[in-house]
């Protein structure tokens, strides 16, 4: 992510930050206060090949906080039986 922090090193090191991660992301949810930078991502291009000479000799990645694309999963997680009311299979 922006910040250097990859999800391996939240599953490494769960066990001294996961309560304070659980705590601000419930805090979050209570006060629906989402702090600016949380939201930040930064594209890169990843070669697909050695020497890169075209763009479609790259692949684009997002990287976002582990944080925001847990508080993600959780908003998709809770609101997946009715936006399939919503969004067509076509």
């Amino acid at each position: 992510g922006p910040d250097g922090f990859s999800a391996t090193f939240f599953k490494k090191f769960w066990h001294i930050i996961g309560v304070d991660l659980v705590h601000n992301i419930q805090d979050l949810f209570h006060t629906g206060n989402l702090p600016p930078d949380i939201t930040k991502t930064s594209i890169t291009l990843i070669p697909k090949i050695v020497e890169p000479k075209y763009i479609n000799d790259f692949r684009p990645i997002s990287l976002t906080y582990v944080t925001y694309k847990i508080i993600t999963k959780i908003l998709a997680q809770r609101t997946s039986h009715i936006l399939s009311s919503y969004i067509s299979n076509s």
